[in-house]
């Protein structure tokens, strides 16, 4: 194991990150194992397991919002036998575009407007095929805001009476 590893990893989040915000549903499985776990302790009480679960949870509950993910400066270990952990300070941000309600009732507390920061702590794996996949993921939320956003605000209501002639 080597550099070549670490930048392997380092891509396979990079992919995450654009296919979650590209909403690329069907390459998104590709990053993780067959028996992946996905844990968001914040919205569920028990992990997602499962390569199909996890899509198609993340799916459910992002399809329908603008989101923006980054990950920075993570720290890879690479533990041999095709096997490494990393840890990804994040920052993520989800924007209701509509007033829908959230599309999943087990991830209560969406608002229209989510900022989030916290840390990715991710278990990755060298399959037969040779790419790197994950294998297990949890974000562990340092800080979460949650507010109104202009998009959802009515302001033909609040038009000046000059704009609108009265």
């Amino acid at each position: 194991m080597s550099l070549q590893d670490i930048e392997a990893i380092r891509q396979l989040k990079a992919r995450y990150f654009r296919f979650v915000d590209t909403k690329q549903w069907e390459r998104l499985g590709d990053v993780f194992t067959e028996d992946a776990e996905l844990d968001v302790p914040l919205v569920r009480d028990v992990p997602l397991r499962g390569r199909d679960e996890i899509v198609a949870a993340v799916r459910r509950n992002l399809a329908e919002l603008v989101t923006v993910h980054h990950g920075h400066a993570p720290e890879i270990e690479l533990l041999g036998d095709g096997r490494a952990r990393g840890v990804w300070p994040m920052y993520d941000l989800l924007l209701r575009t509509t007033r829908a309600p959230a599309a999943d009732p087990a991830a209560p507390g969406f608002g229209p407007r989510y900022e989030g920061y916290g840390h990715y702590v991710e278990d990755y794996v060298r399959q037969a095929d040779g790419q790197w996949r994950i294998a297990r993921s949890e974000l562990r939320r340092l800080h979460l805001e949650t507010e109104q956003h202009r998009r959802d605000v009515d302001l033909s209501a609040s038009e000046p009476a000059a704009a609108t002639g009265r």
